[in-house]
């Protein structure tokens, strides 16, 4: 029998890169979680948006733009053998950090 609260209620960012975003979350009792991640780049003006089921309190997403600002959305679920899947309320985070930039560099050689 279940018991126990099924919504994750903090997260940190575990991990940050150039097209990398790294999370872990409270842990509750569940079976898995469902991410949505909803990322826009500022750089290219496009917006990524793709799912992920995890089984561990971490996420990582591994093709966001550089300095793409996301929001993502964690809902923990249990599997239910009569009613399916069955899920918590949504966890919803509005990412205050982006990818990291690239820089740009320049050589000039003086003759």
């Amino acid at each position: 029998m279940f018991a126990g609260p099924l919504q994750v209620s903090s997260f940190a960012i575990k991990q940050q890169s150039n097209s990398t975003l790294s999370l872990v979350w409270d842990n509750v009792k569940s079976d898995a979680y469902n991410i949505v991640w909803n990322c826009s780049s500022p750089n290219t003006n496009e917006t990524n948006v793709f799912y992920q089921n995890v089984i561990t309190n971490t996420a990582e997403s591994d093709v966001i733009d550089s300095g793409s600002f996301c929001t993502i959305v964690i809902k923990a679920f249990i599997h239910n053998f009569y009613h399916g899947e069955l899920y918590g309320s949504a966890f919803v985070i509005l990412v205050n950090a982006s990818t990291l930039e690239e820089g740009l560099f320049v050589v000039i050689a003086l003759n």
